[in-house]
C-alpha cells in the first residue's frame, strides 16, 4: 500500500492510502486514454465530487517513475 500526502492549504494535511489495485487501475486508465470506471477500484472514490484519479497531483504522484 503507498501512502500519498498532499498539502492544499496551510496547516492542512490530506493523506490517501493508495492500494496495490488502485495504483495499477490509475496506470491502466491513463495507458488506455480512460478506461471503464464503473469497473475501476477508484470509482466512487471522491473528495467535494470530485473523483480523486482526476486530480492531476494524485495522477502525478502514482505516474511518476511507472514511465
Amino acid at each position: 500500500m503507498k501512502k500519498i500526502k498532499l498539502f492544499p492549504a496551510p496547516h492542512l494535511e490530506v493523506k490517501i492510502h493508495v492500494s496495490e489495485q488502485m495504483e495499477a487501475d490509475i496506470k491502466r486508465c491513463k495507458e488506455v486514454d480512460g478506461a471503464e470506471c464503473d469497473q475501476c477500484s477508484w470509482n466512487d472514490v471522491q473528495w467535494e465530487n470530485t473523483g480523486m484519479c482526476e486530480l492531476l497531483v494524485v495522477i502525478e504522484i502514482l505516474l511518476e517513475g511507472a514511465e
